[in-house]
C-alpha cells in the first residue's frame, strides 16, 4: 500500500511540476513581451532625448548669435551717438562763429 500511495503521490507531483512549468513558461513569455515593449519605449525616449538635445544645441547657438548681434548693435548705437554729439557740438560752434561774424560764410 505504501508503494501505491508513493506512486500516486509521485504522479500527482509530476502533474503539479508540469503545470507549474507551464505557468512559469507563460509568465516568462509575458514578462519577456513586457520587457521588449519597455526596451522599445526606452529606445523611442532615447531618440526623442537626442533630438531635444540637438534642438537645444541649435537654440543655444542661435541665442549666442543673437547676443553677438545685439552687442554689435549696441556698439554701433554708441558710435552713432558719439557722431551725433560731435555734429551737434560742431553745429553749436559754427552757430557761435556765425553770430560773432554777423552771420553767413561771406
Amino acid at each position: 500500500q505504501f508503494e501505491s500511495e508513493r506512486a500516486e503521490l509521485s504522479g500527482v507531483l509530476t502533474v503539479f511540476r508540469k503545470e507549474r512549468k507551464k505557468e512559469f513558461a507563460a509568465r516568462e513569455a509575458s514578462l519577456r513581451g513586457e520587457m521588449e515593449g519597455v526596451e522599445e519605449r526606452v529606445l523611442e525616449l532615447s531618440d526623442a532625448l537626442a533630438e531635444c538635445e540637438e534642438e537645444l544645441r541649435d537654440e543655444t547657438a542661435r541665442a549666442h548669435e543673437l547676443e553677438l548681434a545685439l552687442h554689435d548693435a549696441h556698439a554701433e548705437l554708441a558710435e552713432s551717438r558719439e557722431k551725433i554729439i560731435g555734429i551737434a557740438r560742431a553745429s553749436v560752434r559754427i552757430g557761435h562763429f556765425s553770430m560773432r561774424t554777423g552771420g553767413g560764410w561771406e
